[in-house]
């Protein structure tokens, strides 16, 4: 029986070559032990760097954006802009701002905006200047013009907000007029707002 098993073994070895170490499991009490050859695994060293290499080729490279030089907006652009868009000029804007503070300066938001609009609707109607400037210089027509208040008022952030405002969403598109105490003797009663009592035509 050993000779039986001393002829596999040479015959197994001549069949495969044998990778060493060799492991050895018992079979059974009363046989001869038989070896297993244990493969070990290789490494594809030429697979990994290839891989690697790959990933560096065809990684992407980030340029830097060279900045754009930043537009400079000039005044003159600027007050164009805000000519167009405003209906108004600026000039008006701030004389009116601060005939406004003058007059009714004191007086609620909706009163203010209704002083506003006194001076606009006269821009829009026939019977009166076109433009801001000459309906608040209209002789007779405005005591802050008179005295020189409306010179030394404040121009107000939220009276010239309101301005911009009120050209194109009016509290009231008819009121031409308004004073203190009591309607006008002239034209049609519209409205009491706080002090003042405003009238159209």
């Amino acid at each position: 029986m050993l000779k039986k098993a001393t002829a596999m073994l040479l015959t197994l070895s001549l069949l495969a070559p044998i990778t060493w170490p060799l492991t050895a499991q018992p079979v059974a009490d009363d046989c001869v032990i038989i070896f297993e050859a244990i493969e070990e695994p290789t490494a594809s060293i030429l697979d990994t760097e290839t891989e690697v290499e790959i990933v560096k080729v065809t990684e992407p490279v980030l340029l830097e954006a060279e900045e754009e030089p930043e537009e400079v907006t000039t005044k003159s652009e600027v007050e164009t802009e805000t000519e167009t868009e405003l209906q108004y000029r600026y000039d008006d804007i701030e004389l009116l701002a601060r005939l406004v503070n003058a007059e009714a300066g004191n007086q609620c938001e909706e009163g203010i905006r209704l002083v506003i609009d006194v001076v606009l609707n006269r821009v829009d109607s026939p019977d009166f200047p076109n433009t801001v400037t000459e309906v608040l210089y209209f002789p007779g027509q405005w005591a802050a013009i008179s005295n020189g208040s409306a010179d030394l008022s404040e121009v107000r952030e939220d009276i010239v907000r309101w301005i911009l405002e009120e050209q194109d969403n009016r509290v009231s598109t008819e009121a031409l007029y308004f004073r203190t105490k009591h309607y006008h003797t002239f034209g049609t009663p519209l409205f009491q707002v706080g002090d003042h009592y405003f009238s159209t035509k």
